[in-house]
Order: C-alpha cells, then structure tokens, then sequence
C-alpha cells in the first residue's frame, strides 16, 4: 500500500471513536492528497443514511446504524469545488485484538459514493489491504 499507509492509519485513528457495540469502523475521504472528511460507524444514524440504506433492505422497519462512509460523506457531498473522480476513500476495520479485518463498502455506501463519481476504494480485508476501481 506504500504511502497509502498515512490514510489508513488516520481511519484506524478516527474508528477508535466509534459507539458501534459489535466493530468500529473509519473513513476518511481523500482529494488532492489531503484529508478532506472523516467518520466512523456509530449507533445514531442520519436522514442520508436511511435514504441510501434501500440498496440493502426492502423495508424500513430494520434498525440502522450510521456507517463511516456515509458520515464522512454527509456533509461534503454537495460541494462543487471538487473534482469526485480524484477522490479516495479509505475505510479500517480491526477485530478486538488488532488484527484487521473486512470494512469494503457495503451496498448503501457504494450507492453513495457511486452517486458522486468516485472511483478508488480502499479498505482492509482479513488481515490485509485491498483496492477497487470503480
């Protein structure tokens, strides 16, 4: 990953403020080689969220939580100032002991950043790192 390693460590950074019970993930959003949003999963959600989260369920009953991807995005996604085809996005998962694990973007946050043009995902896998092009 080279020197992509500075982002990851800044999501692994910014998932420890996670309030989500079963893992905690971070992203952070990357244009120009500087960090231009941050999130981490949490148990509250946002209106954002509940819109994107139809690409999962087919109802509205089930309890959502608010995914790093999407509070990362929330709030920069309507800004004209920025060319979405240059933005990365980093997403880190760590299990109880460190090791890392699974954080690809799940079908309601692909939706998002889909929606905005992005192309380069990158994330960690069981104890790995990996990269999509969109």
């Amino acid at each position: 990953m080279g020197n992509n390693i500075q982002y990851f460590n800044k999501a692994r950074d910014i998932s420890k403020l996670s309030s989500f019970h079963k893992y905690h993930t971070g992203c952070v959003v990357v244009y120009n080689k500087h960090i231009i949003a941050m999130g981490f999963n949490s148990n509250k959600t946002h209106p954002i969220q509940k819109i994107y989260n139809k690409q999962r369920y087919s109802d509205d009953s089930t309890p959502h939580t608010l995914h790093a991807e999407i509070m990362a995005l929330a709030f920069i996604k309507d800004r004209k100032d920025i060319d979405w085809s240059k933005v990365d996005i980093y997403t880190y998962r760590e299990n109880s002991k460190g090791e890392l694990r699974i954080s690809k973007p799940c079908e309601s946050c692909m939706a998002l950043i889909k929606s905005l043009g992005i192309r380069k995902i990158y994330y960690t896998i069981n104890g790995d790192y990996a990269n999509l092009t969109i």
